[in-house]
């Protein structure tokens, strides 16, 4: 029962992941006219589109955390590396001429991070006994 637990934090993981960007590409697509690159309109649009990645995996990596089983910073690393190979494969097999491979590399470069990071917020939202929509909301009120 644990390795299905184990195997669902990955997947939803990657679940949360792409939700939220596919959501970034939906809502770039609205603001931009539809352009299908509209990432690489300007540095800016793809530093926006990097944070908003590293934004993404570190929700992944929390809610991959949360779903854990046991060692929930593990899973979080391993979702970090199966994303990281999946963004690999696809700068290495998709024919964009457009893309900067630096986009692609900065992408690759900062997802285990961020995974990492998803976990360390839930545990120590966990260790403080909050969720992390609490947490925020106890900085803001000054707790």
């Amino acid at each position: 029962m644990a390795i299905l637990r184990s195997v669902a934090a990955i997947v939803a993981g990657i679940a949360v992941f792409s939700l939220l960007l596919l959501g970034a590409t939906a809502l770039g697509s609205a603001l931009l006219g539809g352009e299908p690159e509209w990432i690489n309109r300007s540095l800016t649009t793809q530093v926006v589109w990097l944070i908003w990645n590293v934004v993404s995996m570190v929700g992944a990596g929390y809610v991959a955390a949360a779903i854990a089983p046991r060692s929930p910073t593990m899973h979080a690393i391993v979702l970090g590396a199966v994303q990281s190979l999946f963004t690999l494969v696809a700068m290495l097999t998709v024919s964009d001429t457009v893309t900067p491979q630096s986009l692609w590399i900065a992408g690759i470069v900062t997802t285990v991070p961020a995974a990492w990071y998803g976990a360390r917020m839930r545990a120590e939202a966990q260790s403080e006994g909050l969720t992390a929509v609490a947490r925020v909301g106890a900085r803001r009120e000054g707790w």
